[in-house]
């Protein structure tokens, strides 16, 4: 991923979506806009057919790729991770249903990309 420095690679996979939590609004959009943009310089990579639609309409053929991975049972609800860039880290905390993690700069990066996803062209 070059537009964002630090991008996890964990979120360059397509099962990534599939671990999003649908129900945490918030945490959703902006992970789903964050593997959006990976998606995209994917995908103009490897279909020339995307590279001769206007921005958004492949913007939105690839969106809908990602909400069916992310809204597929093929990961149940209840196993998905509260918050998939909150992996596992001894320095992660649970307090009730809130976590609790570290300053990594892991949440800046995805908000970064989440955002640089309004002017991907």
């Amino acid at each position: 991923m070059n537009m964002v420095l630090n991008y996890p690679l964990f979120m360059m996979t397509a099962a990534f979506p599939r671990t999003i939590p649908t129900k945490a609004r918030e945490t959703k959009k902006m992970q789903l806009k964050a593997y959006l943009l990976h998606q995209l310089e994917v995908l103009l990579v490897i279909n020339d057919k995307f590279k001769n639609l206007p921005s958004e309409s492949y913007k939105s053929q690839a969106e809908g790729f990602v909400q069916a991975a992310m809204e597929s049972d093929y990961v149940p609800r209840a196993s998905r991770v509260p918050n998939p860039v909150c992996l596992p880290s001894p320095t992660i905390k649970m307090v009730g249903d809130a976590v609790t993690i570290p300053n990594t700069g892991l949440v800046d990066t995805i908000r970064q990309a989440a955002q640089l996803l309004r002017t991907f062209q």
